[in-house]
C-alpha cells in the first residue's frame, strides 16, 4: 500500500516523474471532473489555462495534505482555495527562464529586432545601426533569489 498518493494533471508530467519510490502512487487527474479518490496527499493542479474556480472546486470532497502549484504566483488561487488547505507556489522554479527572457527582450529591444522582423514581413531590406551592449554599463536588478546567490555564481560578461 502506498504511503504517499500524488496526482499530476497530465500524462506528460506523470512520465517525467515515472521513477518514483515504490511507496509513492502517482495518478493522473486533470481536475476537469471529480475524482473517485477520498484523499490525495499531494495534488498538482494544471499549469495555466482554465478557470481556477473550476479547478479548485474539484477539491471540495478530496482530503489533501498539499496543493502544489506550478506557477510563481498565488493570487489567482486565494479566492478559490478551499478553507484549511495548504497551497505552495513554485517560487524559484521559473526564475532562471524569466531571467533569460528578460535578457533576450533587452537585447531584442537594444538591437531593434522588432524593426527587422517588421521589415522582413514587408519583404524590405532596411539596414539599421543599432547600439550594442558590449563595452557599456548595464544595471541588472536581481530578484531576491538571484541576489542571494554567491557572486561567483553570477554569469560573467564583458558588460561592466
Amino acid at each position: 500500500m502506498p504511503r504517499l498518493v500524488v496526482s499530476v494533471p497530465t500524462e506528460s508530467l506523470a512520465e517525467d516523474l515515472a521513477d518514483l519510490p515504490d511507496d509513492v502512487e502517482l495518478i493522473v487527474w486533470p481536475m476537469d471532473a471529480p475524482t473517485d479518490r477520498e484523499a490525495i496527499d499531494i495534488v498538482v493542479p494544471p499549469y495555466m489555462g482554465g478557470s481556477a474556480a473550476a479547478v479548485f472546486a474539484q477539491l471540495r470532497d478530496v482530503r489533501t495534505r498539499l496543493i502544489q502549484g506550478q506557477s510563481i504566483g498565488y493570487e489567482h488561487v486565494v479566492p478559490h482555495l478551499p478553507a484549511g488547505r495548504v497551497f505552495a507556489n513554485a517560487a524559484s522554479v521559473h526564475e532562471t527562464s524569466t531571467a533569460e527572457m528578460a535578457l533576450a527582450l533587452t537585447l531584442a529591444a537594444q538591437r531593434q529586432i522588432p524593426d527587422f522582423v517588421r521589415a522582413q514581413d514587408e519583404r524590405r531590406w532596411q539596414p539599421v545601426f543599432a547600439a550594442s551592449l558590449a563595452d557599456r554599463r548595464l544595471l541588472a536588478s536581481a530578484t531576491a533569489a538571484w541576489a542571494r546567490r554567491p557572486r561567483r555564481a553570477w554569469p560573467r560578461s564583458r558588460c561592466g
